[in-house]
C-alpha cells in the first residue's frame, strides 16, 4: 500500500469501501510553484480560490516530487520511478527524442479502459518527437494546449520559434494569455462531460508560473506594492492561475460534479532560484535535490472526506496514480 493510499484509511474507511460509484478525478498540476506562493502558505499572491479548495482539503506539509519537469510529470501519471523510464536526470529539450515508455501504462490508460472520458489539458512535455508519444496515444480523449516545457505565453511559440498550440493534433493559431485559455478550455470539457453519465479524469497541466515571466498588465498593476519586478510579475501569473482553476471549480459545481470529485492540486517542482518563486526558506531550489527543489505544495479534496487537516506524513508524485486508481475503485 502507498504513502497516499495509506492517507486515505485516516479518512475512516478504506478506498474499497469508500466507494459506491465511480468518483471522477481532476488532477491539477502547477508549473514551478515554490512552497511559499500560494497566498494560505504565506505568499504575497491573491489566491482566494485555490486558498478556499485548500481549507476543505487534506493538506501536505511534506509532499516530495521531483526536482525537474519531466521527471516530476513522468511519476505523477504513471506511478512508477523515472529512473527506470529513462527520465529522472533531465527535462525533455526541443530536441529530444526521448518520451514515456510505451510499456509502462498511464493513469489516463488504466481510466479510460475501465470506462472513463480522459482529458489533458495544458502542458504535456512527456514525448513530442512523434505522434506516438502525444497524449492522444497515451490513454487521452482530448488533449489542448502544448507539447513542450517551455511556451510564450501569449505567442505560444516554443524555444525554437515555432507553434506548439493545439487540441487534438491540429495546431492552434489561437490568441491569447495561456493560462487563461487552459482554465476556459478546462471549464467547458468539465462542463460538457458533466451532461454525460460515465465518469471522468482531467488532467489539467498549467505552464504557469514557469517563465518567461509574463501576465497581463491590469494582473501585473495589482502587484505593483511589490518591490521585487520578477516577484511582482510572478504573483501576478499565480493569480491567473487561481483565477483559471476558479472556472474549473464552478463548472464542476454548475454541474452538480463537484460532490463525486477528488480534486488533486500539486506542483510539478520547486521555484527556479532566480524566477521570481519562493521556496518559503527551504535551501535549494528547482533542478537540486535539497528540499526546495523536490518539497512542493500539495493538497487532496475529496467529498465529505477532507475537511482542512494538515498531514505530516512523507507522501510522493508515485503515490497519485495509485491514489487516482483507488478513487475509481480499481486495484
Amino acid at each position: 500500500m502507498t504513502r497516499f493510499a495509506f492517507l486515505f484509511l485516516l479518512l475512516s474507511c478504506s478506498p474499497q469501501q469508500a466507494i459506491s460509484e465511480p468518483l471522477n478525478v481532476v488532477l491539477i498540476v502547477a508549473d514551478d510553484l515554490g512552497i511559499g506562493d500560494l497566498g494560505f502558505l504565506g505568499g504575497e499572491m491573491n489566491t482566494p480560490r485555490l486558498d478556499r479548495l485548500a481549507n476543505q482539503s487534506l493538506r501536505f506539509d511534506r509532499f516530495y516530487s521531483w526536482a525537474l519537469c519531466s521527471p516530476a510529470r513522468a511519476a505523477i501519471i504513471t506511478g512508477e520511478d523515472p529512473m527506470v523510464m529513462n527520465m529522472a536526470w533531465n527535462p525533455l529539450r526541443p530536441a529530444d527524442q526521448r518520451g514515456l515508455p510505451k510499456d509502462i501504462p498511464t493513469v489516463a490508460e488504466r481510466l479510460r479502459a475501465a470506462g472513463y472520458a480522459t482529458a489533458c489539458i495544458g502542458k504535456w512535455h512527456l514525448g513530442h518527437a512523434n505522434s506516438t508519444m502525444h497524449p492522444n496515444a497515451r490513454g487521452f480523449d482530448y488533449f489542448y494546449g502544448c507539447l513542450q516545457g517551455v511556451i510564450d505565453y501569449q505567442t505560444h511559440l516554443d524555444r525554437n520559434q515555432q507553434l506548439d498550440w493545439q487540441r487534438n493534433g491540429n495546431s492552434l493559431e489561437e490568441d491569447g494569455y495561456a493560462t487563461q485559455l487552459i482554465g476556459a478550455e478546462a471549464a467547458h470539457w468539465v462542463r460538457q462531460r458533466g451532461k454525460q453519465s460515465e465518469p471522468f479524469f482531467l488532467y489539467l497541466t498549467f505552464t504557469a508560473p514557469h517563465l518567461p515571466l509574463a501576465a497581463p498588465v491590469d494582473s501585473i498593476r495589482r502587484y505593483r506594492h511589490v518591490k521585487n519586478p520578477a516577484r511582482r510579475v510572478y504573483c501576478a501569473m499565480v493569480d491567473e492561475l487561481d483565477r483559471a482553476v476558479g472556472q474549473v471549480i464552478d463548472a464542476l459545481r454548475q454541474t452538480e460534479q463537484d460532490h463525486k470529485t477528488v480534486v488533486i492540486f500539486l506542483s510539478d517542482n520547486g521555484a527556479g532560484k532566480e524566477d521570481g518563486g519562493s521556496n518559503g526558506g527551504l535551501r535549494g531550489a528547482k533542478g537540486s535535490a535539497f528540499e526546495g527543489g523536490i518539497r512542493v505544495p500539495a493538497f487532496v479534496f475529496w467529498p465529505e472526506k477532507t475537511a482542512g487537516d494538515i498531514s505530516s506524513i512523507p507522501a510522493s508524485v508515485n503515490d497519485i496514480t495509485p491514489t487516482i486508481l483507488a478513487a475509481a475503485g480499481l486495484d
